[in-house]
């Protein structure tokens, strides 16, 4: 299979076991899956999708040097999303923890093509799943890792931060030492870091976000209440579960829906009720190669730490929301 991607340009694929796994409905449902949950489906978000990131962070591993299991579990990392991405963190989990995927992938995988797929090619499908075995896709923040690397600069690229060609450079600037990614100068570790804050300033974190993830959410919960939507049917694409929503006739369920709608095309980014949220705030601290060896770029720029500690403190203040300024 060849793979053209937007980050990475061409590539081959010829591993039995990746193919396979790109063959499965339940990767390739995450084409249907937007990264940025209700913000991409109507459009005022990012455009990236699951699928395009899990191929990404599966290609980026392959880059630099992973094994075969490690770009499976790359593939796989976030094949557990449900519709509308981490929308339902706000229904199910907290919005600052936002891992309910991470809670459901055992049993969802375990109910899918997967594990006979992994069986088949004598892998392991729990141990591709466990993210703190594959150390080039996942690190705790706020170190780099795949992950991280892939949806940053796509979501960069996708809000016009940064042109495809300028993000091709960032990556031609990694390195992996000591089983982790670094960046091999400090100008590149600094530009991404710039950019990472700047998607989570515009996008991921934004108040705008943060009330249509909320909004959105109380239409869910009110959806699942009735029995419009059931918990295990969640996995499905975004649009399905839009239109569920969209075509039921409870009168309560259908004025969130106009709320949600008004709330997208307005520039008034509040809740009516005031009531606290905690939004995750993502920034990262690259590890850069030094003469003396590795280095954290908030240590070899002051000024960076102070701006990124700045922006923690002042981001958890947006528009009457409330959050924790810590790494995500």
């Amino acid at each position: 299979m060849l793979v053209n991607d937007e980050l990475y340009g061409p590539c081959e694929l010829n591993e039995p076991l990746l193919l396979d796994l790109l063959q499965t409905d339940a990767v390739g449902r995450l084409r249907g899956v937007y990264m940025g949950g209700v913000t991409s489906l109507l459009g005022i978000g990012t455009t990236s999708t699951r699928y395009e990131h899990s191929v990404g962070a599966m290609l980026l591993v392959r880059m630099l040097g992973a094994s075969v299991e490690e770009q499976a579990a790359a593939l796989l990392h976030d094949v557990s999303h449900t519709a509308l991405s981490h929308v339902i963190d706000f229904v199910f989990d907290s919005p600052s923890r936002q891992a309910f995927h991470d809670d459901e992938k055992l049993r969802y995988a375990s109910e899918t093509q997967l594990p006979y797929v992994c069986e088949r090619h004598h892998v392991d499908w729990q141990a591709l799943l466990d993210e703190h075995q594959w150390p080039l896709l996942e690190q705790p923040p706020p170190r780099l890792c795949a992950d991280r690397l892939d949806y940053g600069l796509r979501d960069a690229i996708s809000l016009g931060l940064i042109p495809p060609t300028d993000a091709a450079s960032i990556v031609a600037g990694l390195t992996v030492q000591e089983g982790r990614i670094i960046f091999a100068n400090r100008q590149a570790a600094h530009r991404f870091a710039e950019l990472y804050l700047a998607c989570d300033a515009q996008c991921w974190s934004a108040a705008k976000s943060v009330v249509l993830y909320e909004l959105t959410a109380r239409a869910l919960r009110r959806a699942l209440k009735i029995g419009v939507l059931e918990r295990k049917k969640l996995w499905i694409s975004d649009q399905e579960l839009w239109r569920m929503l969209k075509s039921s006739t409870d009168s309560e369920l259908q004025s969130q829906m106009q709320t949600i709608l008004d709330a997208a095309g307005s520039d008034v980014y509040a809740l009516d009720d005031a009531v606290p949220i905690v939004p995750k705030v993502r920034t990262v601290d690259p590890e850069v190669q030094t003469e003396n060896g590795l280095a954290l770029l908030s240590d070899l720029d002051p000024l960076w730490a102070q701006k990124k500690r700045a922006y923690q403190e002042s981001r958890v203040r947006q528009a009457g929301l409330v959050a924790d300024p810590v790494d995500s």
